[in-house]
Formats: C-alpha cells, sequence, structure tokens
C-alpha cells in the first residue's frame, strides 16, 4: 500500500510493487483458506447469524468481485430473485461463499465469457447459482469437487494459483448454515453451474446488513495516535502509513511503557497489541482505563486471535473495539474516521 502511494514513475519500480502486491495476495488467500478449512473440520467457527435478505449480501458480494472477474477478461451478471428471500445467517460467511464460486469461475474460464449469478426460491430454500461457459467436467466428477486439495485439471490449477479448497469451504459453509452445495455440468468444455441452498428463515426480515462506506483516508480528521506493539515492523509500517495520512504518531514497544505514553500523550486513539512482553494488552487496557474515561480516549485491541471469546476478553478488559493484525489500510482508516 505504501509503495503505491509513493506514486514513484521508474518502470521496474511500478512492475515490482504490482508483484508483490500480487503474489502477497495469493499467499494470503492460500493462508486464510488453510485455516477456514481446519477450522471448518474441527468445528472451530463460530456463525454470527443475523436476520437477512440473501439478494443483498449476494449482490454486495457479487459488486466485490466486479474487478477481479473483469480482470480476467469476463463479464459478470446479476440476475436476483424479484422477492426478498430472508434467512438467518452470517452475512460474511455468506459473501465468502459467493466470493470463493465466482474466484473459482473465472479460475476455470479459459476463454473471456460471461460469468452469471442468481438467486431464486427453491422449495424451503434460498438458492444462489453461479454459472460460468469455463472448462466444465465430467458429471461423475461432480462430488470429487468439494474434497478438499481436488485439481481436476492439474495444469490449469497450477497456472491459476490456489490449494483446491475453495469448494471444500463452500459445501462446509453451506452445511454450517443447514444448507447444501452442489455442482453440475454437461462434460468438459461444457461449463459448470454451483448451486448453493440456505434454509428461508421463518419471518420476513426485520434487518438487512449493509456494506458500510469507507472513509478517505486523506479527508479524516487528523488524529493524535498512539501505537503499542512490540513487533518492529507492524509498529514501523503502521507509523508510516499514519504519517503518510497526517496523524501524529507516538509509539512504544511493550506494555508497561505503552501506559506511560499513553497517560503522557492523551492520544484519541491507541492501537494496542494484545500480545506484548511483560504486561499484555489486557492489563494495559484495564491501567489505562483506571486514570482516563472512554470518552476522552478510544482503546483498539490489535490481536491475530480473533473469536468471540476473544472479542469478549478484549471488551471486558475496557478495549473499544478489537481488529485483526496485520491491519489493513480501510480498516485502519475506518477506525481513524469513527
Amino acid at each position: 500500500y505504501l509503495m503505491r502511494t509513493l506514486e514513484i514513475e521508474e518502470p521496474l519500480f511500478v512492475r515490482s510493487a504490482a508483484m508483490l502486491e500480487r503474489q502477497i495476495g495469493h499467499v494470503v488467500r492460500m493462508v486464510d483458506d488453510l485455516l477456514d478449512a481446519a477450522r471448518l473440520e474441527r468445528g472451530k467457527v463460530s456463525l454470527q447469524r443475523r436476520r437477512l435478505d440473501l439478494n443483498r449480501v449476494v449482490a454486495s458480494a457479487a459488486e466485490g468481485c466486479t474487478q477481479a472477474v473483469q480482470a480476467r477478461g469476463h463479464r459478470l451478471a446479476l440476475r436476483l430473485a424479484p422477492e426478498p428471500l430472508p434467512v438467518d445467517a452470517d452475512a460474511v460467511r455468506m459473501e465468502q461463499i459467493v466470493s470463493n464460486l465466482l474466484t473459482n469461475a473465472a479460475k476455470f474460464s479459459r476463454e473471456p465469457g460471461e460469468i452469471r449469478v442468481e438467486t431464486r426460491l427453491a422449495g424451503g430454500c434460498a438458492a444462489i447459482s453461479v454459472l460460468d461457459q469455463g472448462v466444465g467436467f465430467a458429471p461423475e466428477a461432480a462430488e470429487k469437487l468439494f474434497e478438499p486439495f481436488l485439481q481436476v485439471n492439474a495444469s490449469l490449477e497450477r497456472s491459476a494459483g490456489g490449494l483446491g479448497m475453495g469448494l471444500t469451504i463452500v459445501r462446509r459453509l453451506a452445511e454450517l448454515h443447514g444448507g447444501s452445495a452442489e455442482a453440475q455440468s454437461a462434460g468438459p468444455g461444457q461449463g459448470a453451474r454451483f448451486t448453493v441452498r440456505i434454509p428461508l428463515a421463518e419471518a420476513p426480515a426485520e434487518a438487512e446488513t449493509s456494506l458500510e462506506p469507507q472513509p478517505s483516508p486523506c479527508g479524516a480528521r487528523r488524529r493524535r495516535v498512539v501505537v503499542v506493539e512490540d513487533n518492529e515492523d507492524i509498529r514501523e509500517s503502521l507509523r508510516m502509513m499514519l504519517r503518510l495520512w497526517g496523524h501524529k504518531v507516538a509509539m512504544a514497544a511493550d506494555g508497561r511503557s505503552g501506559v506511560e505514553l499513553v497517560l503522557k500523550e492523551r492520544p484519541d486513539i491507541a492501537l494496542i497489541d494484545v500480545g506484548l512482553p511483560g504486561m499484555n494488552g489486557y492489563d494495559v487496557a484495564r491501567a489505562i482505563r483506571g486514570r482516563v474515561p472512554p470518552e476522552d480516549l478510544r482503546l483498539v485491541a490489535v490481536t491475530g486471535y480473533g473469536q468471540p471469546a476473544d472479542r469478549e476478553l478484549a471488551r471486558a478488559a475496557g478495549f473499544d473495539q478489537h481488529v485483526l493484525k496485520p491491519i489493513a489500510p480501510d480498516v485502519l482508516a475506518r477506525l481513524l474516521a469513527g
């Protein structure tokens, strides 16, 4: 992000930065897939269910994938059911299902073509279908597609990247919602249809999810920020990004000096790592909250642990928010604008 923001016109720098960002993106997706698959297999994934209209979730997910689909030369078409499709589901996980299906369709369509996303009523279920004009598969291979690490066409899969986990995660998440996932194709070269069914909720949607607008970092109010982080690279990258946006930054590398720095600087917001040496982030938050009221300072827990129990621990210690590291630039911008 910082390399892109510098706007250096040297061609080798521009190409190298783009390559770096692309390959890091591949690594992040593969690690996320492995972690998700492992958690799903062990029953460690907790759904954050709410009543929502599946049409809106699918539209949001499709919008988020449009650029990636178009980058491969494909057209993305969206056909939503005319009536609401109320489901009790985890909006983030439902968007993940749609994103995985669209990524899969784009990856396995050699020639530019249309990729279509449809929603409809199907008995007592809301159905999502993703149709492509890609390489297809033999009908007898349909069930095998959902097995982890499967590569039906190894040469294409290897060139397109990935671990063969995307469809496994789709089925596991669908089943976790009480639904199902299936694949259909008329044969090799005949394209494919992937369908996910989620049970309808008993009552019409009362609350719907919506994508929060992301503030522009440059337009945000200038903040005084304290970063308490023992990892030098994370600490320095946050400092560079915050200063690039015009914020005033002070930093500490351990818990005790972090408490002293916050009490001295009295910042607007403090980003505090949970796993600090000597005095952990929870103790840091408690020490600060004993001296500074919530209306005067926002405390944000920054951690690699994101389960509901971890969020509860952070809230109990006095943190206002809980974010996973590394903090993406858009997430950091929202924190500063909040």
